[in-house]
């Protein structure tokens, strides 16, 4: 053989080598993002500003520094820990039920806001392509790792009806064609006199079609089998419209008015400016009989008893098994879905005693990590939230009991040796800034309201769960809906110091499925193996296209016509209407952003989306939140501690979303060093200094911890071996005879 064919030869057995080292390295790694389906791939907004919507383009990632310093390499280290998609305030409104009053809307002022949408009638479709989406992108965009669970962060129904309750839990479980009318199924019996959308079924109305029944699928995973969730109960699941309390008189009259066939019209401007002055009118019965002794106030709608109104329990009662929810409630359907009873079977929180306590509150493991479900809903009061004594003492014993350490009332570090130490996840409905309800009367939850239930425990609000939360490292996210708005906050504790942990935590609030954007969120928690973790929270749009055709010169040519339905409803209930789902999704989320007292009417910047109040900034979408990792020995130490209040945030100087501009990825940021990941178009950096770029996520590895060191030990053992040998490297690959050392 040649010299050259030997070089050709050996050269060929190195670049091998090499290979197989990298390709160890890579799937230590793990593989890059997968941007399908969320808003990085792409996002839907009003581009040209004629109210119809097109694709843009994707949206990074930006990495939130506030609570601990994001290190190199970490995408390299990953191990995801846990992986769950979160559906906020589906808001599922009978709009044809008496207990509605579009009306009130005229008030214009809080709390009396939203009483009315012209999609309501096909938010259960828009809900249901939510859900699609979240089905087919299957697992966290960031990690891979399949959806552990899912989470409705209340407000799912909305004016606490058994049909709007039905709804919800039949759309999650699936599997089934679901009927979202009430009263006459053969006519609208709503208040709306036009139609929001033109016919495209040729003579019935799009308020008709939106009544017919439609197959949900349920949350389900690419082979079929379910999803399990969680529910949490929100403002609009226990009271009426989310906002009246729920006193002696008025709700039995409001649990009978629901069911017809009685149902108000319209209310004279006298009645209407005299219940805006005093709001607490709305539960005042006496009121209510003399608004409906005023001729032509009052109408006829076809009556139906499953519009009644729910207590807390009966609520609760329709997510347990059919069998069990029925011994409870005889009118309970129950749920098929997994797991049963949904965190509301035994065992529910507690007082110290063992005894459950009134509000729906519970806790469960998955994977390792406490879960705690809270029910900040209180009888009083309207929409706020706030927790009663009992709950805030059973939320301190949950996290006593799953904390090795944190800090005591008087600020003093203590120890449980007998914890279950884990990581710490809290739901809520509202969020920490939005449990403010001070009502002067404070009522004992109780399942049917009474004269004899005055509360004299007193109420913790948000400021005070927080304060709580604040002493446990272990505490890392708070999850909550309730606002509409993707948002997300750093609720910074203690600095770790002198051996001591640090506490803080991330407040991750998503967008309402009922208002524009009508987007949801998965959320992933991963080790960064340096004393770290990672929240990603990716935001993610319908599976509903941009457009459904309206049959004019706005349509685009990529427009969803009604004849491209995904499902035929009439194969699996022989006589049942073809019903095109995605196309009536579609046209929810366009006309809600066309709502005169809402979407971009009422939000200057919601086409742009940046600045927008709902969508919310770059910041709150799609995020690295950064953590030290209270589980890590090196979270206690020097080098990685959590800021402490008063980090500031730096806005980044480009990448701002204007109106009527294609939103850009962002183009990665030069900086020295080794070169930045192929899944760096998805990320940079936020509340930095400096600007530093952010390492690129990647996904958890699916190898244990050994293979990856392995990986790791051998590509540096092959490189030390180069090194020591790179001054006989070229003699072996051109055939020298080697020379032998005069030391051996």
């Amino acid at each position: 053989m040649t010299t050259t064919g030997r070089l050709r030869r050996r050269f060929g057995l190195l670049a091998a080598l090499a290979a197989a080292v990298a390709a160890l390295a890579t799937l230590g790694s793990g593989a890059q993002v997968d941007p399908s389906g969320t808003t990085l791939e792409r996002t839907i907004l009003d581009l040209n500003g004629d109210g119809r919507f097109e694709y843009a383009a994707g949206e990074t990632i930006l990495v939130r520094e506030d609570l601990a310093k994001a290190h190199a390499g970490r995408e390299t280290r990953r191990k995801a820990l846990a992986s769950f998609v979160g559906f906020a305030d589906f808001q599922l409104a009978d709009e044809e039920s008496p207990l509605r009053g579009p009306w009130i809307d005229l008030c214009g002022s809080h709390p009396f806001i939203s009483a009315f949408r012209p999609q309501e009638a096909m938010v259960p479709h828009l809900i249901n392509s939510n859900i699609r989406a979240a089905n087919a992108i299957a697992a966290g965009p960031v990690t891979g790792r399949p959806f552990d669970f899912g989470i409705q962060l209340g407000d799912a129904a909305d004016n606490t009806q058994r049909n709007e309750t039905r709804w919800f839990i039949d759309l999650l479980d699936g599997g089934k064609l679901l009927d979202p009318d009430s009263g006459n199924h053969n006519r609208y019996e709503g208040p709306q006199g036009g139609d929001p959308w033109p016919s495209p079924a040729g003579g019935r109305s799009i308020l008709e079609l939106a009544n017919d029944p439609f197959f949900a699928p349920g949350l389900r995973r690419a082979n079929g089998e379910p999803v399990p969730w969680y529910s949490v109960l929100g403002n609009h699941d226990a009271k009426v419209q989310g906002t009246l309390p729920n006193l002696p008189g008025w709700w039995e009259f409001a649990h009978t008015f629901a069911q017809g066939p009685l149902y108000i019209r319209t209310i004279g401007p006298d009645y209407i400016q005299e219940l805006c002055a005093d709001p607490a009118k709305a539960t005042d019965p006496a009121f209510w009989m003399k608004v409906l002794a005023r001729p032509a106030t009052t109408g006829l709608v076809t009556a139906d008893g499953l519009r009644a109104t729910l207590t807390r329990n009966q609520w609760a009662a329709e997510h347990l098994p059919p069998a069990q929810a029925k011994s409870l409630d005889p009118e309970a359907r129950g749920s098929t879905g997994l797991p049963a009873g949904h965190g509301f079977l035994d065992p529910r929180c507690t007082d110290a005693a063992g005894t459950p306590l009134a509000r729906l509150c519970y806790s469960y493991d998955s994977a390792g990590i406490r879960y705690i479900v809270l029910d900040t809903n209180p009888d009083e009061g309207f929409e706020g939230g706030n927790l009663d004594a009992q709950q805030l003492a059973w939320l301190e014993r949950e996290l006593v009991a799953h904390s090795s350490r944190y800090y005591d009332a008087a600020g003093g570090l203590a120890t449980n040796h007998s914890a279950d130490n884990s990581l710490i996840v809290v739901f809520s409905h509202h969020t920490k800034d939005s449990m403010d309800e001070t009502f002067p009367i404070n009522l004992k939850t109780t399942d049917f309201p009474t004269l004899e239930r005055v509360d004299d425990d007193g109420r913790a609000l948000g400021a005070e769960m927080s304060e709580l939360m604040l002493r446990f490292p272990n505490v890392v996210l708070h999850a909550a809906g309730h606002t509409h708005e993707n948002r997300v906050w750093a609720r910074p504790g203690r600095a770790a110091a002198g051996g001591q942990p640090g506490t803080g935590y991330w407040e991750v609030n998503s967008s309402s499925h009922a208002d524009w954007p009508s987007q949801s969120r998965t959320l992933e928690i991963v080790d960064n193996k340096d004393g770290t973790l990672s929240v990603f929270g990716v935001i993610f749009d319908a599976t509903a296209p941009p457009q459904a055709c309206r049959g004019d010169a706005t349509d685009s040519a990529t427009c969803l016509p009604w004849a491209n339905d995904p499902t035929d409803e009439s194969a699996l209930q022989p006589g049942t209407p073809k019903i095109n789902e995605e196309y009536l999704a579609a046209v929810a989320r366009e006309v809600g952003y066309n709502d005169p007292q809402a979407g971009h009417a009422a939000d200057a910047d919601a086409r742009g989306r940046d600045n927008s109040l709902v969508a919310g900034p770059s910041q709150d979408r799609n995020v690295e939140l950064l953590i030290a990792n209270p589980m890590s020995a090196v979270a206690s130490g020097a080098k990685f501690t959590r800021a402490v209040a008063g980090t500031k945030l730096v806005p980044p100087a480009v990448g701002a979303i204007n109106p009527g501009s294609v939103p850009e990825i962002l183009p990665d940021v030069p900086t020295a060093g080794p070169p930045a990941s192929p899944s760096s178009s998805f990320t940079r950096t936020f509340g930095t200094a400096g600007g530093r770029q952010a390492d690129a996520p990647a996904t958890h590895s699916a190898l244990p911890d050994w293979a990856i060191a392995s990986a790791s030990l051998l590509f540096f053992a092959t490189a030390a071996l180069f090194w020591i040998a790179r001054a006989r490297v070229r003699d072996w690959m051109l055939g020298v005879p080697a020379r032998r050392s005069p030391l051996r």
